[in-house]
């Protein structure tokens, strides 16, 4: 210090200088380090929420796409049975395709026209309850 004193004194440039910003914040955080601590913790967590959030609905969207290719698999296999005339089997197929997706309105066509043709094949076998499942089936379409 004295040697920049005589430097000041002789109009000469000094050599001492004002800490850096590096330096700055180094020291900053050895005086608080609880506070940047828990700020940091604070900020990392608070940066991981979308992440997490991103990562569940990536999740769900695949989930919902696996059931909606099964659905159409069991679809299929529901209109194979059908044409057939195996129509135990796709009754079965049409109900899984359901199952994977409520929503599915061409497996719930088809159910409903493969309950139809059984009735009109065998009124007296089929029953009113087969009528009933075609006016509940129609009731899901609508909605």
């Amino acid at each position: 210090m004295a040697d920049d004193l005589r430097r000041y004194l002789s109009d000469l440039p000094i050599v001492a200088r004002r800490p850096g910003p590096i330096r700055r914040v180094a020291k900053f955080v050895r005086r608080h380090k609880a506070s940047v601590a828990a700020v940091t913790a604070l900020v990392l967590l608070l940066a991981s929420v979308p992440l997490v959030l991103h990562e569940r609905e990536a999740r769900r969207i695949e989930k919902e796409l696996r059931y909606k290719s099964e659905s159409e698999t069991c679809y299929q296999s529901a209109m194979y049975f059908a044409e057939r005339g195996d129509l135990g089997k796709a009754e079965a197929e049409f109900d899984a395709a359901l199952l994977r997706n409520p929503d599915y309105i061409e497996a719930l066509l088809g159910l409903a026209w493969l309950k139809l043709d059984q009735w009109t094949q065998d009124p007296q076998e089929a029953g009113p309850q087969v009528l009933r499942d075609v006016d509940e089936l129609g009731a899901r379409v609508a909605t």
